[in-house]
């Protein structure tokens, strides 16, 4: 588990979400303040109304990730990078294990509640959810948490990072919002995805993703296990949370982040040990595609873009140099 230190009662007012989003990814924001990681466990799901969110300085983001499915155990130095690297505030919801730490009726082996939808709707009723800037799932938390607040709370709910892009699962049922902001993180050693191609896998992700969204993104690593590499995900969670409030902060109708979007690849480029593929929504039904090997940055290998046409319309693929 995070470790748990209390926290000063709120003091500061509370920014506007526009205030508050920003590129945080390592190296482009100097001067943020540090806090530490606090984290709640909601026991058997039951969650106080009256339950605040963490303080945190004016500017500041909170980042609450759940628990369930997230790999909090594994990759606790991973997740404290989102302080120690960024600055933000890191909140936990849930604990693996608990009592609703399992599937609902209607998945394989589904159980009646208490069950991860049961822990989703208790999300909504302090609001963590719309008073947080981003969240953070894993593996069953995008499955069933996040499909749940999406049709709980449409386009409100705050940017999210998907570990194992669970909301594009067969079984998920995602009522993909519009405006919904997310970025996926896919591995090539994932369980997940069972027989099909990398190719194939991604092109099954890209294709669950609402027709008219234009603020989605796509990180395949090729190396990346169920649950990630501690490192990796110490790597990228910073720059993939980071990338996600600058895309809040153009608003709807704004132009990816190209910069900070870049960056993801270059820093996995540059660590010498991780290759993939980084796609993004450039417009609705268009995407554009970076792949990435080991090396310096600036290698052919890394400058490859591609614009990948709506499904059914591949031959209307164009290709440009970085």
């Amino acid at each position: 588990q995070l470790q748990l230190q209390p926290q000063p009662p709120q003091a500061s007012p509370t920014p506007s979400p526009r205030e508050k989003a920003a590129a945080y990814c390592p190296g482009t924001s100097p001067g943020l303040s540090h806090s530490p990681i606090v984290g709640r466990d909601r026991g058997a799901g039951i969650i106080s109304t009256s339950t605040a969110l963490p303080h945190r300085a004016v500017g500041q983001a909170i980042i609450t990730v759940v628990a369930p499915g997230a790999g909090i155990d594994d990759n606790a130095a991973a997740y404290a990078q989102l302080v120690s690297t960024a600055g933000f505030t890191v909140n936990q919801e849930g604990r693996s294990g608990a009592t609703y730490d399992r599937y609902p009726l209607g998945w394989p082996q589904g159980s009646a509640k208490p069950n991860l939808e049961t822990f989703a709707r208790n999300l909504l009723n302090p609001r963590v959810v719309e008073q947080s800037d981003c969240l953070v799932f894993g593996s069953r938390g995008g499955q069933v948490v996040l499909p749940f607040l999406w049709r709980a709370l449409g386009d409100a709910v705050p940017p999210a990072v998907v570990i194992n892009a669970g909301c594009a699962a067969p079984h998920a049922s995602a009522d993909w919002p519009r405006q919904a902001i997310t970025f996926l993180l896919m591995g090539g050693q994932d369980y997940l995805r069972g027989s099909k191609s990398p190719e194939a896998y991604i092109a099954d992700a890209r294709r669950r993703v609402h027709a008219g969204n234009a603020t989605t993104a796509i990180l395949f690593v090729n190396e990346m296990r169920h649950t990630p590499q501690s490192d990796l995900l110490g790597e990228a969670l910073p720059c993939l949370v980071g990338a996600l409030l600058a895309w809040q902060k153009a608003g709807p109708s704004g132009r990816p982040p190209e910069a900070e979007l870049q960056r993801v690849r270059s820093i996995l480029a540059g660590s010498g040990r991780w290759s993939g593929q980084l796609l993004y929504t450039q417009r609705p039904g268009i995407w554009k595609r970076l792949r990435f090997e080991p090396g310096p940055a600036g290698s052919v290998q890394q400058q490859l873009q591609q614009l990948v046409a709506p499904e059914g319309c591949e031959s209307a693929m164009q290709f440009a140099t970085a």
